[in-house]
């Protein structure tokens, strides 16, 4: 979604003329497998004594996709990501296609190896092809037949092919006779390696001026134009990482034509430096024809300090520039004049992989954050840098009785109210306003509604924000390439801030998570907590191996708690079927330590349902129920995307009774995160969308008003919805694979509708609901429903205001009402007790309860902290391994209980006697919180568990010190290397990903 897009094939089929050339055979066999050379490791399979002479070979291919071209079959990268991929651009069994590579001279070849796709290993490699090695004049010289049986996943290594012995060619032919059947014949391929007698040489590196450091390391880089994919090496900010592998490159989707178009690149340095030289890198290839570079103090007036022309678009070596005397400059500009050719199908590009500054800085001090957010007893000590040498500096606030700041600028909140902190350096005097809250709103504490693909950059602005919380957006995600910038992220968080929203922060640092130290993750932290209006951070959307983001998850978890680390996962069938989701959201689950239910995260997930000729009912409750249940089983809150846009070709447009429809369902299934995917209309993605709730250009479509009423309705219920779990949901009527309505329930539907039954249990007080959905989104429906002898009454839950109605009498256990389509009611379900009438008194007389749980007693020993020893009549997780800080709280889950079974507790050697611990809901499932005070002692304690007629239940608990607490994530085997983004069409359902990947 988001960042880093990884590739997927398309479904479109483009009518393109193919050549099949298969009629020289030297032979038929099947490849050698690899031994032990690494699949993803190009050059552990070359023979001894040669080097891959594809990497300088020109590829052609029959046709491909533009995101995908041939250039990636030679590009070293054995597909890994998901990215460097040749992906054809048709379809079918029998369209065959062709692959060459043009060798820069003839070579002795010995071995050739075709790399299927790294991630989604297997996948899309075709069952039949011929190798051909072609002579100076284009005739064959030696050729082999490579056949595979067609299934699934078709090879789990590379294809090896040996050959007897050296065969000098000029250039190498794949040509594919049979596609695997696969969803419907999908052709790709990660790279074609061909080894000949050769001497590895490590490619030249252009040598750093020496003297002075290169001071446009870490400067914000803002382009004209950019293609921002980091996970593909190319972003604005990845011209000044220090990296020749990585670069700027303008956006091949602006499909330029003509090569005088001009582009710039601006760094800003945060301070005035004397510049003394610049230096201009070179990628691999388009380099710019001619260019200028151009420096200013204030990013306004601009002076030229050098011109380069004439350049090649294979740029060999790095361009220095030594300026005559040191200039001072903050800011430095490339100008590109002309782009080199030919433009192809990306049109004329302009790449660079480095932009250098060298010269003597000078120092400054710089403003990061725009404000701050605290509650009391809280400090921020990065709302402000130093570049250079450290200055003096003065500080002051203007309330010290609401913040204070010490002498190295680090704020305090001391009481709640407002106070302006000043921070003076030589001629410099930084203002930052402070509000200090002990009531300050963070994600997961209400009902998220979300709008996925915000307004875009030409719209970051007041009337667009006021649409969005008129609408009833409560968090705005941001994904799009042009407003991952960081100072784009603080305005919008701004403009979030000032309406009661908060924002999901992207920047081009979410394509390095995977691979940041836990230390690195921190200090980006830093750079947003406190700052109003940021209430999340995204990792990653789509992962095909999501334990990899959990150093990086953890890192924000220990260092900002109150922000939501926000990570996206794909539909099930992607990782095979149920048992694989499962699987895969299981591992991430276990790497990432344990969960409260009230923490910040989401379980979460993409399915869109509503496809051009049927709707994919089956797989959206397939998806719905099972990570519904593992969101039971780990507390963790569950969140999904409701499809609010239409990709033409793949996905229709919903009608609002669709998107209320999945809206209901969801919130019967008890998510508790619902996310539009998309509120304003993608572009520039491509791909075709249709118009979303908000159109490309900033206008309602006749989604908005139904989106913004069905909001209302969702906030009415967010209350409640978030006390519930869905414990029991069950499908009568059509049951679309999901479990029917068993004989047993309190409830029967004892009509022939299409109905959604979900029973719900507030964790805090035990007492039941009922969710009841219309399953059909075209047609009304009469719902008659019998319930067993033990309830009472009902009472609705009003979607206007969220308050309970009147008891709604059962007349002869029968409940009757017509639901219109889409519709969903919510009911608290009341015992046979007429909840109007008081309790009767208690008898003081009356022997106690029998199952009223003894007050617990102290064990006098220890256990090592999450240990459980005692009775094993429940099995007792304590969040964080049972370690605690003093002033924080320790969430505590039972299972294997006995339904309405009661618990007490009570945390020694300090007794701290749990209250409002609820009864053991319907799975057998307690979960509770104890508080520790932010005076209890540091060390050792235990948890002491008791229920009527059990042994006691001792847990080992440990409590630290406020901010020991060190949170790391286990690394677990990720079993299902997979697919990047792709189109996925399985086993007749069809997932479509909402972004597109773009390789220049």
């Amino acid at each position: 979604m988001h960042s880093p897009a990884l590739p997927r094939a398309r479904r479109t089929v483009m009518a393109l003329a193919m050549a099949v050339v298969a009629t020289l055979l030297a032979s038929a066999v099947s490849a050698l497998p690899a031994a032990a050379e690494s699949r993803d490791d190009i050059a552990s399979y070359a023979p001894p004594g040669t080097i891959n002479v594809a990497r300088a070979a020109a590829a052609s291919v029959s046709n491909s996709e533009a995101a995908w071209p041939a250039d990636k079959l030679v590009d070293g990268n054995p597909g890994i990501s998901g990215i460097n991929l040749w992906v054809a651009a048709d379809t079918g069994v029998d369209a065959g296609g062709w692959a060459q590579l043009d060798f820069a001279e003839p070579e002795p070849i010995e071995r050739v190896v075709v790399f299927p796709r790294g991630d989604l290993y297997g996948a899309y490699f075709p069952i039949d092809y011929t190798v051909t090695l072609l002579g100076d004049g284009g005739e064959s010289v030696w050729s082999t037949r490579v056949t595979h049986p067609d299934q699934w996943t078709i090879v789990s290594e590379p294809d090896v092919i040996d050959l007897e012995a050296p065969v000098t060619a000029s250039a190498l032919r794949l040509d594919v006779t049979k596609r695997s059947a696969r969803e419907g014949g999908i052709l790709q391929l990660a790279e074609i390696a061909a080894f000949a007698e050769g001497v590895a040489s490590e490619p030249e590196e252009p040598e750093e001026p020496q003297g002075p450091e290169n001071l446009a390391r870490g400067a914000v880089a803002v382009a004209s134009s950019s293609y921002e994919m980091p996970g593909e090496t190319w972003a604005a900010a990845l011209a000044v990482d220090g990296s020749r592998g990585t670069g700027w490159s303008t956006n091949p989707y602006d499909r330029v034509q003509d090569p005088a178009a001009p582009a710039t690149l601006t760094l800003d340095l945060a301070c005035t430096v004397d510049v003394t030289s610049l230096v201009v890198a070179p990628r691999e290839k388009a380099f710019p024809r001619d260019y200028r570079l151009q420096v200013s103090a204030d990013g306004d007036a601009w002076s030229t300090v050098a011109t380069s022309t004439g350049n090649p678009g294979v740029q060999p070596t790095a361009q220095e520039f030594a300026l005559a005397n040191p200039t001072a400059a903050r800011f430095v500009r490339l100008q590109v004049d002309v782009r080199n050719g030919p433009s192809g199908i990306d049109g004329y590009l302009a790449q660079i992989s480095e932009l250098e500054v060298y010269g003597e800085r000078n120092a400054c001090v710089i403003q990061q954050k725009p404000a701050l957010l605290l509650p009391p007893g809280a400090t921020d000590a990065h709302w402000f840098s130093v570049v250079g040498p450290q200055p003096e500096i003065s500080v002051a606030s203007s309330d010290p009785s609401v913040v204070t700041v010490a002498a190295d600028g680090t704020v305090t909140a001391v009481a709640v109210g407002t106070s302006t902190v000043t921070l003076t350096a030589g001629d410099t005097t930084l203002s930052l306003p402070v509000e200090v809250s002990d009531d300050i709103e963070r994600i997961g504490d209400e009902f998220a509604i979300t709008a996925f693909w915000p307004p875009t950059i030409d719209y970051v602005g007041d009337e667009h924000y006021d649409n969005l919380a008129e609408a009833g957006i409560t968090i705005v995600q941001n994904n799009q390439i042009e407003t991952s910038a960081r100072h784009v992220n603080l305005e919008m968080a701004r403009l979030a801030h000032e309406r009661d929203m908060q924002i999901i922060v992207q920047d081009s640092t979410a394509g390095s998570l995977a691979t940041m130290s836990a230390d690195e993750v921190k200090e980006w932290v830093n750079t947003y907590r406190n700052v109003p209006g940021v209430g999340g951070l995204y990792l990653i959307d789509e992962p095909s191996n999501a334990v990899a983001y959990a150093t990086a998850f953890n890192a924000v978890r220990e260092e900002a708690p109150e922000l939501y680390p926000h990570l996206n996962f794909f539909p099930y069938f992607y990782y095979g079927g149920e048992a694989g989701n499962d699987k895969a959201m299981q591992d991430w689950i276990d790497a990432t330590n344990g969960r409260s239910i009230d923490d910040r995260d989401y379980l979460m997930y993409d399915m869109y349902p509503f496809r051009e000729g049927d709707t994919n009912l089956e797989g959206m409750f397939t998806n719905l129920n099972t990570v519904r249940e593992l969101g039971l089983e780990n507390s963790v809150k569950t969140a999904m995307y409701l499809q609010a846009v239409g990709i033409p070709g793949n996905l229709r447009r919903p009608v609002p009774a669709e998107i209320r429809y999945e809206a209901n369902v969801a919130m019967a299934y008890g998510y508790k995160q619902l996310s539009y995917f998309t509120w304003w209309t993608p572009t520039n993605r491509g791909e075709p969308f249709t118009d979303a709730i908000m159109t490309a250009d900033g206008r309602k479509t006749d989604l908005y008003e139904p989106v913004k009423q069905l909001n209302s309705e969702i906030q009415a219920l967010g209350d409640t919805l978030m006390r519930l779990d869905a414990e029991q949901v069950y499908l009568s009527g059509t049951a679309y694979g999901q479990p029917t309505v068993p004989a047993d329930f309190f409830v029967q539907s004892e009509g022939d509708g299409d109905l959604v039954l979900s029973r719900m249990i507030d964790r805090e007080s035990g007492e039941e609901y009922l969710f009841v959905v219309n399953n059909s989104f075209t047609a009304e429906q009469s719902m008659e429903l019998s319930f067993d002898e033990t309830i009472g009454a009902l009472r609705e839950v009003s979607r206007e205001d969220g308050s309970l109605g009147a008891p709604i009498e059962l007349d002869g256990q029968t409940l009757t009402r017509t639901l219109s389509a889409s519709e969903g009611v919510l009911y608290q379900v009341a015992d046979a007790t007429d909840p109007e009438d008081p309790a009767e008194p208690t008898d003081p007389t009356a022997p106690a309860d029998p199952t009223a749980p003894p007050a617990p007693v102290d064990p006098g020993a220890d256990p090592a902290a999450g240990d459980q020893v005692g009775g094993d009549w429940a099995n007792v997780t304590l969040s964080n391994g049972g370690r605690v800080e003093r002033g924080d709280t320790l969430s505590v889950t039972l299972t294997e209980l006995q339904p309405g079974q009661q618990v007490a507790a009570t945390l020694f050697s300090e007794p701290i006697a749990v209250t409002g611990i609820p009864a053991a809901n319907a799975s057998g499932t307690v979960t509770f919180s104890v508080p520790v005070p932010a005076d209890f002692a540091v060390g050792a304690h235990t948890l002491a568990i008791t229920a009527a007629g059990l042994p006691q239940i001792n847990v080992g608990v440990t409590v630290l010190a406020a901010g020991a607490l060190a949170v790391t994530g286990g690394q677990s085997p990720w079993a299902f290397a997979l697919a990047g983004a792709l189109l996925l069409v399985a086993g007749g359902l069809v997932y479509v990903l909402r972004r597109r990947s773009r390789v220049a």
